[in-house]
């Protein structure tokens, strides 16, 4: 089976047949091929989708008791000694709400849960991870290269990084985009500096780039799990820096 092909449409509750019994098979189904992920240590793009899914039910069921306070209501009659309108209003709890809420109460303690599982696995492998720079560090850092590997292996992988800022209603937040630039294997003669000084050779528009050793010290799958975890604390190191 192939674990990390888990994917559930983001409209899963509402789109489809409304079946209370028809909509669990699906969860659970795609709730064995996440914990099947996590349990391989492959944790993108799983827990992201689940965070996705919980925010999506979340809104849905907020919409919902939403809908139900602004729920339009029918005139019955008047009450002549009030002289008011006198309004009823629609029963909200029909079969396919009632169906609807019966799958989101179902559904979100199982999605909390695998979120709590990949995030224990995911600060596990942080923990794991160690990032130092390699040779003279030079006073512009916003590019340079990440050299991602891992402890128990000789293969390591480039990618080189832009450090920027992204404005988003009148806040500055930092993100940190990463391009694959080649794999190379380390040895006795293809040291991290040699590996730096290769890319130098290769690129002269970075003469003297920043460069990370970003190494885990266990084992774990490169794109699914340690490029995205050595993407975000190759932030938190470059904003540390600052």
């Amino acid at each position: 089976m192939q674990t990390h092909n888990a994917s559930l449409d983001p409209n899963w509750v509402t789109s489809g047949l409304l079946d209370f019994e028809f909509k669990k098979y699906i969860l659970l189904d795609y709730m064995q091929k996440c914990q099947a992920a996590f349990h391989a240590t492959k944790l993108y793009p799983p827990l992201g989708d689940l965070c996705l899914h919980y925010k999506n039910m979340i809104d849905l069921q907020n919409g919902l008791e939403q809908l139900e306070h602004h729920f339009p209501k029918t005139l019955t009659g008047m009450d002549a000694q009030k002289i008011e309108m006198v309004y009823q209003e629609f029963p909200l709890k029909n079969q396919e709400i009632e169906t609807i809420q019966e799958i989101i109460a179902f559904a979100l303690p199982l999605v909390k849960k695998a979120i709590a599982d990949g995030k224990d696995i995911y600060e596990f492998v942080e923990q794991h991870i160690a990032i130092e720079p390699i040779g003279l560090m030079p006073l512009y850092k916003n590019e340079g290269y990440l050299l991602i590997h891992t402890s128990t292996a000789a293969d390591v992988f480039v990618y080189k990084y832009h450090h920027s800022y992204l404005v988003l209603q009148n806040e500055r937040f930092r993100q940190l985009q990463m391009e694959y630039v080649t794999h190379t294997t380390l040895s006795f003669t293809n040291t991290l500096e040699n590996i730096k000084l290769d890319l130098i050779r290769q690129d002269p528009s970075l003469p003297q780039p920043a460069t990370f050793d970003c190494v885990c010290g266990i084992g774990v799958p490169l794109e699914e799990t340690l490029v995205p975890i050595a993407q975000r604390a190759a932030l938190q190191h470059l904003s540390h820096l600052d």
